[in-house]
């Protein structure tokens, strides 16, 4: 089978005999046959001399396939080994895998694949994060699926704060994977959390996600999506609880100690609040905010004088004690070492 298709950025026409795999990426594509890789650019620009680049894999069987701007990730059988090249083909490592590949995405620096062990008895998916710059592992364990439903698209999602893994299955439940570095206490670091349900009848197919929005073609139940110009369909989705646009002046306590258990952690936001609960007089949700989240921070000294200025000298003591352990926290022998 030839592939055929026209690049509207170029005006190149790429030709490929038997493609059984591909795979797009930010002004480059990966197109693949069992044994042969061709990455094709849209425009060579000022860094790229050649349009294309090509390599072989004699006696391995290309499965899939992923690419970013930076790389190329390459599975193969039959030793379940995954290639990392550049998008010129310098090698940049290889990894033995455990179990089969079912699919894998790039964005930027980060791979995201799904695995399954040939067990039958083990129908469980399984996956894992990599950082191909910092060459390690973020995060790896199972994929959650409804009941009695599979997996039917995996992707990230383009957001401000970095890409974030997603995957969706057959039931319509789209599930955000919540990193280290982005949530605390109630939601487990390297776990699950459903953001969005999409549709039960798969008549949705994501094509991509950015900034809480995931765009999708409709398609007929147990088809894949043509290449076509067409109108996509969005669904909104978002984490349990957020930040952004939060307003101060109407956050109740219950808002806080909520938006405390579950949000990513920003600084200027967490000042805002503190400042807010002082002026509110809540002394307790200041603290926690102070003691959870600005431990050991450069402004901490400034809360002492905004809990001093607010009148709150109980508060001002309890975040002398964050500053200073052995600071005293009875208001009564505060002022005889001050006196002393």
């Amino acid at each position: 089978e030839v592939l055929q298709c026209q690049d509207p950025t170029s005006g190149r026409e790429l030709k490929a005999d038997g493609v059984e795999i591909g795979a797009l990426g930010p002004g480059l594509c990966a197109l693949a046959s069992p044994e042969h890789v061709v990455v094709h650019l849209a425009s060579l620009g000022t860094f790229w001399t050649q349009s294309s680049f090509e390599h072989h894999l004699p006696g391995e069987h290309i499965e899939a396939v992923a690419i970013s701007r930076s790389f190329v990730a390459i599975f193969v059988a039959p030793f379940r080994l995954l290639r990392l090249f550049t998008p010129s083909f310098i090698p940049l490592g290889v990894l033995a895998m455990p179990m089969d590949i079912v699919s894998m995405v790039a964005c930027n620096h980060l791979l995201f694949c799904v695995f399954q062990a040939r067990a039958k008895r083990d129908l469980r998916l399984y996956f894992s994060l990599f950082d191909v710059e910092k060459q390690e592992k973020l995060s790896s364990g199972c994929v959650p699926l409804s009941r009695q439903s599979t997996l039917r698209w995996i992707g990230f999602s383009a957001d401000a704060h970095g890409p974030q893994p997603l995957a969706l299955d057959s039931a319509g439940i789209l599930r955000a994977l919540i990193q280290n570095d982005e949530w605390v206490m109630s939601v487990t670091p390297q776990s699950w959390v459903p953001v969005a349900e999409v549709d039960g009848d798969c008549k949705l197919w994501p094509v991509w996600a950015e900034n809480g929005v995931l765009r999708c073609m409709e398609v007929r139940p147990g088809e894949e999506p043509k290449v076509a110009a067409q109108r996509l369909t969005t669904i909104n989705y978002k984490l349990p609880v957020s930040l952004d646009g939060l307003d101060a002046d109407k956050a109740s306590g219950a808002l806080l100690k909520q938006f405390l258990s579950s949000k990513k952690i920003q600084r200027d936001s967490i000042l805002r609040l503190f400042e807010e609960s002082v002026k509110l007089k809540d002394q307790e949700v200041a603290l926690d905010i102070a003691r959870c989240y600005l431990g050991g921070h450069k402004s901490m000294k400034s809360l002492v004088q905004s809990a001093e200025k607010a009148g709150l000298k109980d508060l001002a003591l309890r975040l002398e004690t964050l500053i200073d352990p052995t600071a005293p926290t009875d208001p009564g022998m505060s002022k005889k070492r001050k006196v002393g």
